[in-house]
């Protein structure tokens, strides 16, 4: 009984931490990798974020799956799309680019 209740514990506890799906992926901008730059993803009312690594890199675990935002600011800039999470690991490549003096980010 004892073993029992103590899974149940854990389970319960561990349950906030568990993730529908993941979006991964790079960061350019004219063709090289964007390092540092802050990427947040808003999915429903749960928001997460990581950081580029040095090859403009990321990789961010989402909460629930379906129409999400990326944001990604760069340099006091920020550039956003939307995304799709699932519950398998999506990729979603980005390049940096304005467009009529506005920041966007283009799908690679």
């Amino acid at each position: 009984m004892k073993t029992i209740s103590s899974r149940l514990v854990m389970i319960i506890f561990f349950a906030g931490t568990v993730f529908a799906g993941q979006i991964f992926g790079r960061v350019e901008n004219a063709g090289r990798a964007v390092s540092d730059a802050q990427v947040e993803i808003v999915c429903g009312n749960n928001t997460s974020s990581v950081r580029t690594d040095r090859n403009g890199s990321y990789r961010i675990n989402v909460a629930t799956t379906g129409r999400c935002t990326i944001k990604v600011t760069s340099n006091n800039i920020s550039y956003s799309s939307s995304v799709y999470s699932y519950s398998n690991p999506v990729r979603y490549d980005f390049e940096l680019q304005q467009r009529q003096g506005r920041p966007f980010l283009k799908r690679k």
